[in-house]
């Protein structure tokens, strides 16, 4: 009998290599030490040398680590490493080879800089000024288009995310995308007053503000400036202290009040605007 050529073919074939389960030795790579002019430094870390320096002084006692095992990084390293991902949003292959660092590294590194930077500065910075601070951003807010007793401007942004393994359906924003939509409140100064992250894409701002904890102090009458209000689109609810625009204005008066509300408001969109172009991680 003749055997067919598959079968001839396959005496011929050689075994394949089995699969080696030792694990790999590690290997230490070189750390990259980032002494650059300063310009160079606010391109690439989106912060100044100063503001570094204050967040490498309050930081470095958190996360540095009690070791010399392994070749830690070191607390500026943890920040600058931490700094560049959140400016360029590469994947965190990308961001460690800049560094000399596995991925997995760069994932705790990330972690470890984002809790001890918002148990550090988040309630220190994110609030509504007082006093002082609080007149001269009202003021500010009047020479923009003559509207009284601003005390912020409100708006929601979304935020993609990779779809999460609970609740996915919930994240799924209008425009068919993962996201967390984040409320906003900023000042004259693109600086933000308030920031709620919490509400998956699929809530719409209205109801974001709705479940608040900033609602609810304004309901029980609280206010950083006497009389003070929010300004926000036609998506809130007109209230006591959140003006949105009139809709279908019928009169002279009440189209120049719209374009005084909208020449206000747009602060919030540029604060929006300078955040996710200095952070790109939020693209």
């Amino acid at each position: 009998m003749f055997k067919s050529d598959s079968e001839s073919d396959q005496e011929d074939w050689l075994p394949l290599p089995q699969p080696n389960n030792l694990r790999s030795e590690r290997i230490f790579r070189p750390r990259t030490n980032f002494n650059l002019p300063p310009q160079d430094n606010r391109a690439r870390f989106r912060l100044h040398d100063a503001h570094i320096e204050i967040l490498l002084e309050r930081l470095a006692p958190i996360i540095s680590h009690n070791t010399d095992r392994n070749f830690a990084l070191t607390a500026e390293q943890q920040i600058r490493l931490a700094l560049r991902y959140l400016a360029t949003g590469d994947n965190f292959t990308t961001v460690g080879d800049s560094f000399g660092v596995h991925k997995s590294t760069v994932s705790r590194t990330l972690h470890r800089f984002l809790d001890a930077v918002r148990n550090t500065f988040v309630n220190e910075l994110v609030t509504f000024p007082a006093g002082d601070a609080m007149q001269n951003a009202v003021e500010k807010y009047r020479d923009v288009a003559g509207m009284p007793s601003v005390m912020g401007c409100i708006d929601g942004t979304h935020v993609e995310i990779i779809g999460p393994a609970k609740h996915e359906d919930q994240y799924i924003n209008r425009h068919g995308t993962y996201s967390i939509n984040a409320m906003c409140v900023c000042g004259p100064t693109l600086r933000f007053y308030c920031v709620n992250a919490n509400m998956p894409g699929c809530v719409n701002d209205s109801r974001v503000f709705r479940n608040s904890a900033l609602r609810q102090q304004l309901e029980q009458g609280w206010r950083p400036w006497p009389n003070g209000v929010l300004l926000g689109d036609s998506g809130y609810a007109n209230g006591d202290y959140l003006i949105t625009p009139i809709l279908n204005p019928q009169t002279p008066q009440e189209e120049r009040f719209n374009r005084a509300h909208r020449k206000t408001r747009r602060y919030i969109e540029c604060a929006f605007g300078v955040l996710k172009q200095r952070f790109q991680c939020l693209l």
